[in-house]
Parts: structure tokens; sequence; C-alpha cells
């Protein structure tokens, strides 16, 4: 038996029901500014890769100055080495993370193209758009004269060898 009062009973049966509301859609985001927001690293993972970078260019220096091998060098190395693996496994994460919650929440946002993998190639690294601010810059610029460092260091220190 109802608990309704007769007129509740009236009023409701004189209402036509309504259909279900539908879900408005949500609206539609640029796939690669999403992939951007979550795939990028931040500054202070930026700086460890510096820290790793300046470590392994130090070690390459001290080894091909010193005129035998000595431990310095193996440790600065390594750490060096610690750094940088922190930097690409943390980037490995991400990049992962951020196709999970794209394909979840949108699977028809994109097909995965070479379009895509060649757009999305510099984001984990940290240079997949435009800088935000000047410590952004900074960090970038400091980025790209340690990878200078590195590389002519392992030239120079496989032309000793």
């Amino acid at each position: 038996m109802s608990r309704k009062t007769r007129s509740q009973r009236q009023r409701s049966a004189g209402r036509t029901p309504q259909p279900p509301r539908a879900r408005a859609p949500k609206p539609r985001e640029d796939p690669m500014a999403v992939y951007r927001s979550l795939a990028s690293p931040s500054l202070r993972v930026r700086w460890i890769l510096v820290l790793g970078l300046a470590l392994f260019t130090a070690a390459q220096v001290t080894a091909s100055v010193a005129p035998k091998a000595t431990d310095p060098p193996a440790a600065l190395a390594l750490l060096g080495v610690i750094c940088i693996s922190l930097f690409l496994g943390s980037g490995f994460i991400r990049h992962y993370r951020a196709l999970f919650r794209i394909r979840r929440d949108s699977p028809e946002a994109w097909q995965p193209t070479m379009r895509f993998a060649f757009a999305s190639l510099a984001v984990p690294l940290g240079f997949g758009a435009p800088p935000a601010d000047a410590a952004e810059r900074r960090v970038r610029r400091v980025t790209m004269l340690m990878l200078l460092a590195f590389a002519l260091s392992a030239i120079v220190g496989s032309q000793r060898r």
C-alpha cells in the first residue's frame, strides 16, 4: 500500500514521465594538449637530468685528464647514470599513464599514427611545447648546454682511448 496521500497520487499521475536525461558530451580537447599536460616532466625532474648529465660529463673529463684509471670518475659516472635513468624511467611511466588516460576518457580522440608518434617524441623529454615561463626556458638552455658538453666529452674521451 502506498504511503502517499490522495492529492499526491493525483498530482504524480497527472505528470507525464520524463525521459532519462542523456549526459552532456564532454567538450573535445586537443589530444596533444592533454598528452602534453600529462606527459611533460616537472622542473624538478628536468634538473635531475641536468645533474646526471653534469656528473657523467665530469666523470668523462676526469677520466680523460687523469693518467690512469681512478675511482672518482667511476663514482661520478654511476651517480650520473642513476640520475639519467631516474629521468628516463619517470618519463616512460608518464608517457604510458598519459596514453592510458586519454584512451580511457575518449577512445575516439585519435588513433595511434606516425603523426602522433613524431609529435609526442620530445614531450617526455620536456621539449614538446613552447616554454611557459622563464624558469622553463632556463632549464631548457642548461639542458641543451649539458647535452652538448656531454657529447663533446664523449668524443674527446673516445679519441684518447
